[in-house]
């Protein structure tokens, strides 16, 4: 499935993986000494590259994509 994996950036990766794990925008940005809106920003740029509908649904689809491990995500 790699020949069609979307790519996402390192910081969109960073901000999948913390949704994964269940954390509030806020959360990540202080994680990753971001803005909140940032992370809206990226949060919203998975969604968009990965087609999905919502949140939970990109979390998903970052599972299928390879871009999350079953293990801490």
């Amino acid at each position: 499935m790699s020949g069609d994996r979307p790519r996402l950036t390192e910081r969109e990766q960073q901000t999948l993986r913390g949704a994964a794990l269940g954390k509030t925008n806020a959360e990540i940005a202080a994680e990753l000494w971001l803005s909140v809106e940032t992370i809206r920003t990226h949060a919203k740029s998975v969604v968009r590259k990965l087609g999905a509908r919502d949140r939970p649904h990109a979390v998903h689809l970052g599972h299928v994509h390879g871009y999350l491990t079953m293990e801490g995500s």
